[in-house]
């Protein structure tokens, strides 16, 4: 996942954000090791995401909203893999 958010990020041109991506990327770590045992089809997920890499921008938003939404969706349990 962190993979694929860095793309997005260098691909924005502005090098201020793609090291931005890769610190939170290092800091989210911890929670995105626990997202397959979490989310339904994380599988799914990440390749949604890396094949919005090759599409459209409406394509990108979209697998990223809902990516986002899956992580609303399951703050507690995210929240548990940082505190246990």
């Amino acid at each position: 996942m962190a993979a694929a958010f860095s793309t997005l990020a260098m691909g924005s041109g502005n090098r201020f954000l793609a090291h931005l991506v890769e610190r939170i990327s290092e800091r989210l770590h911890p929670v995105r090791s626990q997202e397959a045992e979490i989310f339904p089809k994380p599988g799914e997920t990440l390749e949604r995401i890396e094949s919005s890499l090759r599409g459209s921008a409406a394509h990108r938003s979209d697998a990223l909203r809902r990516y986002h939404r899956q992580c609303q969706e399951n703050v507690p349990r995210l929240i548990d893999c940082l505190t246990n």
